[in-house]
């Protein structure tokens, strides 16, 4: 027999992509755990659970498809698959229906010049102009307010992505997606200038600025220096079997063609975002269980493979977002393929790794077939530090089946899943177990908060409860304190599963190191 002690000394690796091996702070799997929470103005690499609370209300009865900011007020605007306009304030109340598009389903949206544009299945909205009276009207593509422009085609598209994607380039255009009657995908322009409020006139909007390959279905549109980059689908929208091809066309903006088109090796593709000058692109299956890939372009002519996810559909281009250097994304948990979780890549700080991935949160209902359709950083008063609110629902016109989440260390957990941490696989290679574990807190568990933790054994064939952390166990507000499990063992690997339930006010996080001695047993 022999002792043998593991130290888990970092999580900035990150989950790792295999199941054996792993890079240095690499672990299994998380769900809802943020180190890049902040701590005295640093990140603090703990293990932070992370508690989603719903702040949207009855008000809200559709799904978010967008969620925009906006540089004129200091309100937050939710789209929603229902055409509902909905307003909070910047402390996140005061909910309020601004108004519905006519015919609206979340079709695309964008904040441009004074206004908030809101694409229909055959027409825009707009909403403003927002530093004077605002209001919304209606139908402005096709009437007088944007040149009566040619009606928009409400063509199906797959993985119920939006049909009209907008984005707001640097020319001063706001460009947007559309395909052709006769079945060709377009790029048609808004263009603005002042007459007695900022945007208030047509300078320039017109219908298909850019034509694409016939079949093609512009589904994001993202600026890469000074030109535009349009991903497309070239499929139909069938769930069962879909025989298309993806690819990136490059336009220089005054060309009357594209000037390149790069594949992209999967068919289906959903989003893109320019994370500090790479353009990251999602695709992937439209199963769940086919899981999705993150790829990359900053030039030439091929897109680079970056990141896998095992389970889950690609995001909608309303659920992809970043702050600094930091790309977060709408997927599904490992744990349980049906709920939906909030992934990151890398750190906010540019030091720390950035192909590190972490499942940095969840959304408030723990009800199935609710999928989170957008999320936005968003300047909160209490932070100096942007945070993510992430919108979700399930297409059913119902308050109950919908809402927006903002995602904390403290606040109270409502219906939420548990947030839950697994260690690396450790490889003994002979049987073994437990002695003792030993773990240090970030501050003592609250009245009603504790932390179980299972040691689960041979490629998670067995488990055991080695202990739980409450104020009942340690009583005297401890911070740091060793678990003895009775009967622990395994044959030849083992990992932790930390599972965070029940604070009330706030979230206790584990600080590392966590030390585990085990002791080897006679063949």
């Amino acid at each position: 027999m022999s002792i043998k002690t593991y130290k888990i000394e970092s999580i900035l690796g990150g989950i790792s992509p295999t199941y054996y091996a792993n890079s240095p702070g690499q672990f299994k799997a998380s769900f809802g755990i943020d180190p890049n929470v902040f701590k005295v103005g640093k990140i603090s690499g703990a293990i932070f659970p992370i508690k989603p609370t719903e702040f949207s209300g009855a008000v809200l009865d559709g799904t978010p498809k967008w969620i925009l900011t906006n540089p004129k007020n200091a309100l937050i605007y939710a789209y929603c698959h229902n055409g509902d306009i909905v307003s909070y304030s910047n402390v996140l109340a005061s909910e309020t229906l601004v108004g519905t598009a006519t015919s609206g389903a979340g079709n695309g949206a964008v904040y441009y010049n004074n206004y908030l544009y809101f694409a229909t299945p055959t027409n825009v909205s707009r909403y403003g102009p927002l530093d004077n009276s605002p209001a919304l009207v209606n139908t402005v593509w096709t009437g007088a307010t944007l040149g009566s422009q040619t009606a928009l085609s409400d063509t199906a598209y797959p993985a119920t992505s939006p049909n009209h994607p907008m984005h707001v380039h640097s020319d001063d255009f706001l460009y947007f997606g559309d395909v052709l009657p006769n079945g060709q995908g377009a790029i048609h322009a808004i263009r603005t200038s002042k007459v007695t409020n900022e945007g208030d006139t047509n300078n320039g909007s017109a219908y298909n600025v850019l034509d694409l390959p016939f079949g093609y279905k512009p589904i994001a549109i993202q600026s890469l220096g000074e030109d535009l980059a349009i991903l497309a689908v070239s499929g139909g929208s069938d769930t069962i079997i879909y025989q298309g091809e993806s690819a990136l066309f490059l336009w220089d903006t005054f060309s009357p063609s594209f000037y390149r088109k790069i594949p992209i090796p999967t068919s289906i593709a959903t989003a893109m975002k320019n994370v500090n000058g790479v353009l990251h692109i999602f695709h992937g299956s439209v199963a769940i269980s086919g899981g999705f890939k993150i790829s990359t372009y900053s030039g030439g002519t091929q897109i680079q493979p970056l990141q896998d996810m095992p389970v889950g559909v690609p995001p909608s281009q309303g659920a992809v977002e970043v702050i600094g250097n930091r790309l977060y994304f709408a997927g599904t948990s490992v744990y349980n393929s049906a709920t939906a979780a909030l992934y990151a890549r890398g750190y906010t700080d540019g030091a720390l790794p950035s192909n590190a991935l972490h499942c940095v949160g969840q959304i408030s209902s723990a009800a199935s077939g609710r999928k989170i359709e957008a999320i936005k950083a968003v300047q909160q008063s209490q932070s100096s530090m942007p945070k993510v609110i992430v919108g979700w629902g399930d297409h059913t016109n119902n308050a109950a089946n919908n809402g927006i989440d903002f995602q904390s260390t403290t606040s109270a957990p409502g219906s939420s899943l548990t947030a839950q941490f697994d260690t690396e696989v450790f490889l003994v290679g002979e049987p073994f177990y437990i002695k003792k574990v030993r773990v240090n807190l970030g501050a003592a568990v609250g009245a009603v908060g504790f932390i179980s933790v299972t040691a689960y054994f041979d490629d998670g064939s067995l488990s055991t409860e080695i202990g739980v952390i409450n104020q009942a166990n340690y009583p005297n507000s401890d911070i740091n304190m060793v678990l003895r499990p009775n009967d622990a063992q395994g044959q030849h690997n083992f990992y932790l599963n930390f599972q965070f339930n029940g604070e009330a006010t706030s979230t206790t996080p584990i600080v590392l190191p966590i030390t585990i001695e085990i002791e080897t047993k006679a063949d």
